[in-house]
């Protein structure tokens, strides 16, 4: 006798408690990220003031300092955004090779406001040359929150303030990640339930009672374990154990290239013809100053509609183009722009600062466009343009 249980609607209802629970979260980091936002954003308006009121003849050199501190402090921006926009999308299932080690620094820097305004000192200790896991890297974040959240609250109801130790190492076959607090711990009768859903010691508004269940949920569909002791010296400690998979041919990741090189005469582009098409008019003349400066002939547009009628005059090499704009968007364009001229097909890059939803996913699967996330850096884009295929 065969017996077969269809689990699609079970795996649904588990990605559905999932995404849930990322909500929560999400509600939780929200405003300590707008802090974070603020202090890099105040840095960008002082220096951009500043530069503003010099008098034309100041030194070149000051001038670079201050461009140099925007610039840095707008990729901190950036950084922030990104990782926050990461976590809140809503994600299939999908795994890769994942860098723990990595995940844990991202999942701080989402954390940084909060713990510090709890008074929690983290300290952590991350194992170079770490091995990688095959995992799904936005479930991993989860649980990585869903723990320090934990360690967080039990340090601020106890004394208000605390340490937090983070630490990763390789053991023989697996990956070790610890997380130790120096709160109140756990007791006995409470520990063997912790991972119950539903089950939490929080007041009734200040917890789910389901970070904990999906946490060891996540951990065992990947082939780890989980387990919670408290140590002798008190607090809590919580172990993950992951395997390592290793990749025979791991591709690593090129390095950004520097906007000097990126932009020497021997690899600069002449003769291309790019349409840039965004709203944001500091946008347009950004990207249209640094094309051309990378050797393109570049035209820019503020509406879809001013877009379609340049192509349909001019013949573009390639068409940058953002996703939501005042009238028809990026994606409408793009077929427009197709239509009107074919050899357009594989040389459009689509840019955007949206969160990724179901449509934009399926348009870029169906056209193969390279999908560019706002906010990047000139270099990244250039490297992109670069790859294509350009007539």
């Amino acid at each position: 006798v065969h017996v077969a249980r269809d689990i699609t609607n079970e795996k649904q209802l588990r990605e559905q408690l999932f995404h849930s629970e990322k909500l929560s979260s999400v509600g939780k980091l929200v405003a300590g990220i707008a802090h974070e936002l603020n202090n890099p954003l105040m840095g960008i308006l002082g220096f951009s003031q500043i530069l503003m009121d010099m008098p034309g003849d100041k030194k070149l050199d000051d001038v670079k300092d201050k461009l140099k501190k925007i610039y840095q402090e707008s990729l901190r921006t950036a950084r922030i955004v990104q990782n926050l926009l990461t976590f809140a999308r809503s994600q299939k299932t999908e795994r890769e090779f994942t860098d723990i080690n990595d995940i844990i620094r991202r999942t701080l820097d989402l954390k940084e406001y909060s713990l510090g305004a709890n008074k929690i000192k983290t300290a952590f200790e991350l194992a170079p040359n770490l091995p990688n896991t095959m995992a799904d890297p936005y479930q991993l974040q989860q649980v990585f929150i869903n723990i320090i959240n934990n360690a967080e609250d039990a340090m601020t109801d106890y004394n208000k303030s605390g340490r937090l130790e983070i630490k990763t190492r390789k053991n023989r076959n697996k990956i070790l990640i610890t997380f130790k607090d120096d709160g109140p711990g756990i007791p006995k009768n409470i520990l063997k339930k912790v991972f119950d859903p539903f089950f939490t010691t929080k007041e009734v508004g200040k917890g789910t009672g389901l970070g904990l269940s999906i946490t060891h949920g996540i951990v065992t569909e990947h082939g780890g374990a989980i387990d919670i002791t408290v140590p002798e010296a008190g607090g809590a400690l919580v172990t993950i154990e992951l395997p390592i998979i290793e990749k025979e041919q791991w591709t690593e990741l090129k390095k950004a290239i520097d906007i000097e090189t990126a932009l020497t005469s021997e690899e600069k582009q002449t003769g291309k013809k790019i349409l840039v098409v965004d709203d944001e008019i500091t946008i347009r003349e950004a990207l249209t100053e640094f094309l051309t400066r990378a050797g393109f002939d570049v035209t820019a547009a503020g509406t879809g509609k001013e877009g379609a009628e340049l192509i349909e005059k001019n013949g573009f090499s390639l068409v940058i183009a953002d996703i939501k704009l005042p009238d028809i968007n990026g994606m409408e364009l793009y077929d427009i722009a197709v239509n009107k001229s074919p050899a357009l097909k594989e040389s459009v890059i689509i840019i955007t600062g949206a969160v990724l939803n179901p449509e934009i996913k399926n348009f870029v699967e169906r056209t193969k466009c390279p999908l560019v996330l706002k906010p990047f850096t000139m270099t990244s884009l250039l490297k992109v343009i670069r790859d294509m295929p350009l007539k």
